[in-house]
């Protein structure tokens, strides 16, 4: 700590130290689309090596100071590529045209807690998305919009049920026992991708472990990252290597995706807001089909006498299927009606900016009983409290409710394709008269399950964070800000299970009936104070930023599951139950990280070299008070025009450490019970 007091003192006093303002002349003009002249807002414009610069306005004007003498300015804007222009000493109008910028070279990408950089010059492997990409087409959640979207990204769906959800592998497998799952953080905030199992167990029997019934990951559960509303979001970064993910040391071993919602924006013409209303509708249906094997009667009436089904029974199921049930489109042949309304009201008036937008969204399931509804309000202020302050207030708060029915590993046949794969297709499961019959292999009946099978489950989350942003010292050639920014993601979910005592397989237990009643609360929670200079030295063709800082993050979670058993039909409360069995658990975890990078883009902004690291403890570690430390260094070079062969030519190289955290309670338990391929988990390592 005393080391880090000694560098935020002098980075405080070379901002005291800046150099005498130079003579300066008021420059004005405007900012155009090139093939379509229309005006580019916010496109940045800067004085080439100082920290002289503003933004174009709605219309695309802006005015500038800049010295007297001859200077190039810079004009930039994401999703156009950047130009240089020489101004010329005595011209006091400038208008420029911007094109295109097909690959988005241009787009800002982290490279550390608390910086950034143009991605034509970044050295480390970032992937960006777009928010247009996200609203481009209707998506159930963020996940499902990534697929195809990032170079060697892996995007598997959980299941195909409503809500199901999807994993995301960005750097393969990286832990035997942990999760490969990427870090989230949204604004500023890290946030749970925690997947609490809704315990399907307790009727499945999938995982038969000394935990009994209890939740096991054979539950179909879901990653919460599905709640986030995709239509929200302004922008992805995508950071795969170690090298760029080591500025969040042991938590980023699987890579991290930085997520930025929408703000608000000075109002358009006359001050008006930009209203936008979207309705969607539409259906759903089966894809395709496994198939199933056709049976001429001859050969139905073979296999049922292996059975010990009479001829007579044969041709009766055999007549009242026409010699083939369908089973799959009996069962999956629904044709729901979805729907999807959004609306979003983004501007600003005076010092304020606002974003507001609301989400209600319903996708029924192609099975019957089964479905998905998603809500969601946000509201994102940013307000300039004095020339020199500004905050930035985001809140989200989101409402789920599923109900997915049973569709993964069992060891009774619940689930529809154990049943298909042992009942043939000439067997007629569907009821007659409300009377269901019990299939021969299987021992029990898909549309009976589905029927009566309840598996509700809701979830209530919200996601704050507040940003401060303090302007200490702004000169001609360099500038000092200090940034604040903390959030919290807190989400309570409630899972019900009902089974009746009359199913085929409730029995087999010798405890007909089974309720269970789960409660989850999760907590995750940040700050992060850092200190920018960036410095830019008169007639020297490179600028410096030197970043420092400080994070605390808390967690905890907390989970009940109870489950009843031999409960009377009609009962759906688990104190109802002749057997009860309850399941808790409880984890908490405190950490501190300190970090501090120094980045130099040189000769041009052609030459980018990057150094830094982070040093972190936690609760969770068996030393509390031990430090680890996670390195990062890149360096990277553009060759704009090499040989008239490329547009643009980059060598580049980067290397950094990042890692997996201990499990909660691992450090009391064997941490190490056995090896993979021969060899022990270790820190993830990455050089490019």
């Amino acid at each position: 700590m005393p080391r880090v007091k000694l560098l935020l003192h002098c980075l405080l006093s070379s901002a005291l130290l800046a150099s005498p303002a130079m003579a300066q002349r008021r420059v004005a003009g405007r900012v155009t689309d090139q093939a379509t002249g229309q005006p580019v807002p916010g496109a940045a414009i800067q004085v080439q090596g100082t920290q002289l610069g503003t933004s174009a306005s709605d219309s695309g004007t802006f005015v500038l100071l800049t010295p007297d003498g001859p200077a190039t300015l810079i004009v930039r804007r994401i999703g156009y590529q950047r130009r240089e222009i020489v101004l010329p000493p005595g011209d006091a109008r400038l208008d420029v045209s911007l094109r295109r910028d097909i690959l988005q070279l241009e787009t800002q990408v982290t490279t550390g807690a608390a910086t950034s950089v143009a991605k034509r010059n970044a050295a480390n492997d970032v992937a960006t998305v777009s928010g247009e990409q996200f609203s481009r087409v209707s998506a159930p959640s963020l996940e499902n919009v990534l697929a195809g979207r990032i170079a060697g990204a892996q995007v598997s769906a959980n299941s195909g049920a409503p809500g199901g959800g999807n994993q995301i592998r960005l750097r393969g497998v990286t832990s035997v026992f942990g999760s490969a799952d990427p870090l989230y953080v949204v604004d500023g905030v890290i946030v749970s991708n925690e997947v609490i199992q809704p315990g399907l167990n307790a009727i499945t029997a999938a995982a038969r472990t000394a935990m009994g019934s209890n939740a096991s990951n054979q539950d179909n559960g879901v990653n919460r990252i599905a709640d986030l509303n995709p239509n929200d979001i302004e922008s992805l970064e995508v950071l795969k290597g170690a090298s760029a993910s080591a500025i969040y040391g042991s938590k980023a071993a699987n890579g991290v995706i930085i997520i930025r919602t929408k703000q608000g924006t000075a109002g358009g013409e006359a001050g008006y807001p930009a209203v936008d209303f979207v309705q969607r509708l539409g259906t759903r249906g089966l894809s395709r089909k496994f198939g199933a094997r056709h049976f001429t009667l001859d050969e139905a009436r073979t296999y049922g006498a292996t059975i010990g089904m009479s001829q007579a029974a044969v041709d009766s199921n055999y007549t009242a299927c026409g010699g083939f049930c369908d089973f799959e489109q009996e069962l999956f042949g629904e044709h729901p009606f979805n729907y999807e309304t959004t609306l979003a009201v983004r501007g600003g008036a005076g010092q304020t900016s606002y974003y507001a937008s609301g989400l209600n969204s319903w996708d029924g399931g192609i099975q019957q009983n089964t479905g998905y509804r998603k809500q969601s309000l946000r509201l994102n202020l940013t307000q300039l409290i004095r020339p020199k302050l500004t905050i930035t207030v985001n809140n989200n708060f989101l409402r789920t409710l599923v109900s997915r029915g049973v569709s993964n590993n069992d060891n009774v046949n619940v689930t529809p394709y154990f049943v298909f794969a042992t009942t043939p297709s000439w067997f007629d499961m569907r009821p007659t008269n409300g009377i269901y019959p019990k299939s021969p292999i299987a021992g029990s009946n898909i549309f009976q399950d589905r029927n009566f099978i309840l598996t509700p489950e809701e979830v209530y989350r919200l996601i704050s964070s507040v940003g401060a942003a303090y302007a200490a010292y702004a000169g001609d050639r360099q500038s000092l800000t200090f940034r604040l920014d903390a959030g919290v993601d807190r989400f309570n979910q409630q899972d019900n299970v009902v089974s009746p005592r009359f199913l085929f397989f409730e029995p087999n237990d010798g405890l007909p009936g089974t309720v269970t009643s789960l409660s989850a609360n999760v907590l995750r929670a940040n700050a992060n104070f850092s200190a920018v200079h960036e410095f830019a030295p008169a007639g020297r063709p490179w600028n410096a930023t030197t970043s420092l800082g400080i994070q605390r993050e808390i967690s905890s979670q907390r989970s009940t599951n109870i489950v009843a058993r031999d409960v009377l039909v009609g009962q759906e409360n688990v104190n109802r139950g002749a057997t009860t069995e309850v399941f808790a658990d409880r984890e908490a975890a405190r950490g501190l990280a300190l970090f501090g990078q120094e980045e130099l883009l040189a000769i041009g902004e052609k030459l980018l070299v990057t150094a830094g690291a982070r040093a972190e403890r936690s609760t969770v570690n068996g030393d509390i008070n031990k430090f680890y430390f996670f390195p990062k260094a890149s360096v990277a070079y553009r060759l704009p025009g090499l040989f008239g062969l490329f547009d643009e030519f980059k060598p580049r190289f980067a290397y950094g450490q990042s890692g997996n955290q201990p499990l909660y309670i691992q450090k009391y338990t064997p941490a190490q019970i056995g090896t993979y391929t021969g060899q022990i988990p270790s820190r993830a390592r990455d050089r490019t």
